[in-house]
């Protein structure tokens, strides 16, 4: 029996050849769209850096996923420039390389275009919809207050600027209809409501974008690129505030980057934060207001881990003193508040290394529930997760359980981080370790655990008192 081929599409292959991969019920896979948590500039072996930020997508996909086939259309409801990478990976992939014309004219209809779904929302079932041969299902139409003309953007954070009563022109709409190379229908735009015209940067579209923007009464002419650079959310957000435009009130993506884990809080949603483990972040992943590992990197604006934790804490304790004590998967940190101001901060990133990764490798290597294991009336001496495991190992060989051992390495890895924070005779404990019965109980002092979400808490009293210009 055959197994089922891995497919890889560039562009709007042809309704027939759509057709077909569902016929051999092989999987699709869109090239277009990033599938791998890996740099963009890894593409760089084979395309210049200053480039079409989607074919360097196809090329990093197409370098790293295991396919059997790519189809890549070059025809008119393409570029030159795909036909262009389509040869680059002919010559250095082994996979078949089938280059298509689509001129499909059938029409099929853009339900989901002019819908009150969310802007997000309608780009995501729409490229989506470019791996079915049928038609996109009913939708209700609503009246447009704003559109959205163009290509999908590599980062669709952009899109959470525009009302849910967008509708979308341009290609993006050829791509619901089936018919990439309609340039009748992709230039179709509704002169009554303002109108985002956009484009990738060095996207060949830009031309095209431009003049409708310039024939339109009411235009924005926006393009981004993937370079580090901003994408051109000012811009849009002054736009946004223009008469007619009716934006929805912005939401807030705020993140705490973890080490091993990351806290992930939108404000609009009425939900409580998410916790996810930091590898299972896609490449592109990008935050509103940031604080933790690599929140420069991945967010528009970021803070100081300490600042979101002296935040965090007043905002949850609201008492003149208190020292609170936060153990992270790699470091330690404390703030100390005297008469409702902070008289000391601390941050252990070396003496502290990796304590919270180790304890959680210690249960999963030995097998150990923390939960039924009693606190130790010893333990050992620690300052360094790392360095500390020798304890655990040299107890074993002395004859201790294992069990045991690993509970007088967390005894310790307690005490040296209260001894850290003051030694005070109360402390609050932020982190994922306040769920860990044997490290709380391993404190000589009255413990108080506030639990994961400190730091997003200093997020959100930054947002409200520094950022109201976000």
């Amino acid at each position: 029996m055959q197994m089922n081929r891995k497919i890889g599409i560039v562009g709007i292959p042809p309704l027939k050849t759509i057709q077909a991969i569902h016929d051999s019920r092989d999987t699709i896979i869109d090239l277009d769209e990033p599938q791998l948590q890996l740099p963009i500039d890894l593409t760089a072996k084979h395309l210049p850096r200053v480039y079409c930020a989607i074919l360097r997508t196809v090329v990093l996909n197409s370098m790293h996923l295991q396919l059997d086939h790519i189809y890549i259309d070059v025809g008119p409801g393409k570029c030159d420039c795909a036909l262009h990478v389509s040869r680059i990976l002919s010559d250095t992939l082994g996979v078949a390389i089938t280059t298509t014309r689509n001129q499909d004219m059938d029409d099929f209809g853009t339900p989901i275009c002019t819908s009150s779904l969310p802007l997000m929302d309608k780009l995501l079932r729409i490229t989506k919809g470019v791996q079915s041969p049928v038609p996109s299902d009913p939708q209700d139409s609503c009246k447009p207050t704003a559109g959205f003309w163009g290509v999908p953007p590599r980062d669709f954070s952009i899109l959470s600027l525009f009302p849910d009563t967008t509708h979308v022109y341009g290609w993006t709409r050829c791509m619901e209809n089936k018919t990439p190379a309609n340039l009748q229908l992709e230039t179709y735009c509704n002169p009554e409501i303002p109108t985002v015209f956009f484009a990738q940067s060095f996207c060949a579209k830009t031309a095209l974008a431009k003049h409708l923007a310039d024939l339109h009464p009411r235009a924005l002419y926006s393009t981004v690129t993937s370079l580090p650079a901003p994408v051109p959310e000012p811009k849009l957000r002054r736009f946004s505030n223009s008469p007619g435009f009716n934006p929805k009130v912005r939401s807030m993506l705020l993140a705490d980057f973890g080490t091993s884990y990351c806290k992930l809080l939108d404000t609009e949603l009425n939900e409580k934060a998410r916790i996810l483990p930091t590898r299972d972040l896609t490449q592109e992943f990008m935050a509103d207001l940031a604080t933790g590992h690599n929140a420069k990197r991945r967010s528009r604006q970021s803070i100081n881990e300490l600042t979101a934790l002296a935040r965090g804490g007043k905002r949850l304790i609201n008492k003149p003193d208190f020292v609170l004590l936060d153990c992270g998967s790699r470091d330690i940190k404390y703030v100390r508040y005297l008469n409702h101001g902070v008289a000391d901060m601390g941050w252990n990133a070396e003496c502290g290394a990796s304590m919270g990764f180790t304890i959680e490798l210690l249960s999963k290597y030995y097998d150990i529930d923390y939960a039924s294991v009693p606190v130790p009336d010893t333990g050992f001496s620690i300052t360094c997760g790392v360095l500390g495991m020798s304890n655990i190992f040299d107890a074993v060989v002395s004859g201790i359980s294992e069990t045991e051992a690993v509970a007088k390495f967390v005894r310790g890895i307690a005490r040296n981080a209260w001894r850290f924070a003051g030694a005070p005779d109360k402390l609050y404990l932020s982190g994922g370790l306040c769920t860990n019965p044997l490290f709380t109980g391993s404190f000589p002092c009255e413990i108080i655990p506030l639990g994961r979400f400190v730091l997003l808490e200093g997020l959100k009293q930054y947002l409200e008192t520094d950022c109201r210009h976000m």
